[in-house]
């Protein structure tokens, strides 16, 4: 995203309520079969890599430092998370378009690469959540 296109409010909301959950069961999955583990762990480090992007996006929006982002170190890593999710943009950031994962709400291919990201990761819930209850 360039300089004045950054990720606001909702667009860091909407981001987190695909991404959030899609990381909680995948690590609460990796530790049951070894091959799921080695597909589980991918696909959480790969989210984490995209999550401390879009967190240091949404930091920049706010007005901080993306040095903010060694916050993540555990104890403070809610805190840091909290603070993104309300935290208001700042003054310079008139642009209220919608950024899904870092990626503007604009044109059907773009739209089309959101949903389909919104159904990958809807999907790699589910498919974590029947392995948890299948007892693997």
């Amino acid at each position: 995203m360039n300089k004045t296109s950054r990720m606001n409010n909702k667009s860091f909301v909407l981001t987190m309520l695909f991404v959030l959950p899609a990381l909680v069961l995948g690590r609460a999955v990796g530790n049951s079969d070894e091959f799921i583990n080695v597909i589980a762990q991918f696909i959480t480090l790969t989210l984490l890599v995209f999550l401390i992007i879009w967190i240091i996006c949404r930091l920049r929006n706010t007005g901080r430092s993306a040095w903010w982002t060694f916050a993540l170190i555990p104890p403070a890593t809610i805190f840091l998370l909290v603070y993104c999710l309300f935290a208001p943009s700042s003054k310079d950031q008139t642009d209220k378009s919608l950024y899904p994962y870092g990626i503007r709400a604009k044109g059907f291919w773009r739209i089309l690469l959101i949903v389909l990201i919104s159904i990958f990761l809807l999907y790699l819930s589910a498919l974590y959540f029947t392995f948890l209850s299948d007892g693997i």
